[in-house]
């Protein structure tokens, strides 16, 4: 797993840990959008997201959001694509460089 050009698993692993309780956006492979705060991540990659919305965009480019509830768990096998916001993966990796 690639974390913000991070590519020593154990430096990556580290810098998730730091994210934990950001938000997060998961793309899944029928192309919605989950998005919620980071509780945990297992083994098998399954996202575990805290106060988690969906969102759907249409063909026409509208788009509708709704909520799942406070704990949703995102299997490993329909996740596609991974995203948090820039400033909390910067703060993140400077503060691997400081410990």
């Amino acid at each position: 797993m690639a974390l913000a050009g991070l590519t020593d698993p154990t430096t990556a692993k580290k810098c998730l840990e730091k994210l934990m309780d950001t938000r997060f956006r998961v793309t899944i492979t029928d192309g919605r959008k989950i998005i919620g705060d980071l509780w945990c991540i297992d083994n098998a990659q399954n996202f575990v997201l805290l106060e988690v919305k969906e969102m759907v965009v249409r063909e026409d480019g509208t788009s509708s959001t709704r909520s799942l509830g406070p704990l949703v768990m995102v299997p490993g096998r329909h996740v596609t694509k991974v995203e948090a916001v820039k400033k909390h993966i910067k703060v993140a990796q400077e503060q691997l460089k400081v410990a």
